[in-house]
């Protein structure tokens, strides 16, 4: 039994089990169809992981994510939006790997495949069963941060004791504490993720096991680029996402796909530290149109804030004379952006401090506002190696605030 797949490139369409690949000239496609070969694994998929691979499937670990990605994708029953778009022609892995709801691999499979810029064709990836692997954040059966694939653990159980005296001594015979009840309000602390709190928002993520909504995929470019979910330092709760990018002009971001928004206003909220090198010029916001227009939040060195206004006749870029952003640390940034053609504009501001607005630009693509990336979504080839963290992030149709 197949699931097939299509995988478009800047024309986004309805998925519910399909899909269309094409090279740069739209006017040619790749079908994709994917077999899977278990109609008990089929039925107990929640997700499959798509990934497109430079050169194709010699480094794939069957089962676990796709490392060193052109661009991956997660696609879901219930009816997935999805676009790949290979920059050149040449050998290319499409690999695809099935997960239950708690993200345990079931399925998975890679095919290579000659494309060629307008070509045409269909590329079957054939399922089969993989053995289980642990995932250290699971989203919805998308497994968002690694694997572990190494064995179990076959050590022997320590059944003996250290020889010393067994404690043999009496119970301790007290009398129990008859004190009163502490009547107080019960401690708490803070929540793990603010999405639950939240209503009538576009999406929120706070990179917790707990949150409802979930990333359509990530945005990768270069050698070394990775987005994951990490433990180490956080917002808010226990964990938030870290883009690497190695090499000068990478890419890492997340991404989540929406209903197209051809007017009124969109309010961003997320929180933000750049790291690990030295910032010339990244894009933190990047709202995508469904015609590949788009407008962008951009700091540039010592957090000076740039709106990119990108449309089929030109490209501007345009700084703030306001406030500069702080980004040694977390700090909050909020965006409000107002999809128009002719009055479009994108105000900002930092931790509650509003740094500037530039109005009177088209911000809204052909066929409207569609996509979000958030990370390192753009940088240019002056920009060298950094890190980005990411948290707390949502959007919405009204202002949401910084929690």
């Amino acid at each position: 039994m197949s699931w097939p797949i299509v995988l478009a490139v800047r024309r986004v369409v309805t998925l519910s089990l399909s899909c269309v690949l094409v090279g740069a000239c739209a006017s040619g496609e790749y079908t994709i169809e994917l077999d899977v070969v278990s109609d008990t694994t089929r039925d107990a998929t929640e997700a499959i992981e798509l990934a497109l691979l430079e050169g194709g499937c010699d480094d794939v670990l069957r089962g676990a994510p796709a490392e060193g990605a052109a661009q991956t994708r997660v696609l879901r029953r219930d009816g997935d939006r999805s676009s790949f778009s290979p920059t050149r022609g040449g050998r290319y892995g499409v690999y695809a790997v099935a997960r239950d709801p708690q993200c345990v691999p079931l399925a998975a499979g890679c095919t290579e495949a000659e494309l060629e810029a307008g070509g045409r064709g269909t590329i079957v990836v054939r399922l089969e069963d993989v053995s289980a692997m642990a995932c250290t954040a699971c989203d919805d059966g998308a497994c968002l941060g690694e694997v572990d694939a190494g064995a179990p653990d076959a050590g022997v159980l320590d059944a003996g004791h250290d020889g010393g005296a067994i404690d043999a001594g009496t119970d301790d015979a007290g009398t129990d504490d008859a004190g009163p009840i502490d009547g107080g309000p019960s401690d708490a602390g803070p929540p793990d993720t603010v999405c639950d709190e939240l209503e009538d928002v576009i999406f929120c993520h706070g990179f917790e096991t707990s949150d409802r909504m979930s990333w359509t995929g990530t945005r990768l470019d270069g050698a070394g680029s990775a987005m994951t979910i990490v433990s180490d330092d956080a917002n808010l709760g226990a964990r938030s996402a870290r883009g690497v990018t190695t090499e000068p002009g990478g890419q890492a971001a997340y991404v989540f796909q929406f209903a197209p928004v051809d007017s009124g206003e969109l309010w961003f909220r997320g929180h933000y530290i750049v790291e690990g090198g030295d910032l010339s010029a990244i894009a933190l916001l990047y709202l995508d149109g469904v015609a590949g227009e788009g407008t962008a939040l951009q700091v540039q060195s010592g957090g000076r804030a740039v709106i990119a206004f990108q449309t089929p006749e030109d490209d501007e870029y345009l700084a703030i004379p306001g406030p500069t952003i702080p980004l040694d640390d977390w700090v909050c940034i909020e965006a409000r952006i107002v999809v128009d053609d002719d009055a479009g504009g994108v105000e900002i501001w930092a931790d509650g401090t509003r740094i500037g607005a530039h109005t009177g630009y088209d911000t809204r693509p052909s066929g409207g506002i569609d996509e979000m990336q958030v990370g390192n979504a753009r940088s240019g080839s002056s920009q060298d190696a950094i890190t980005v963290r990411v948290d707390d992030v949502a959007l919405a149709r009204t202002r949401l605030g910084c929690p």
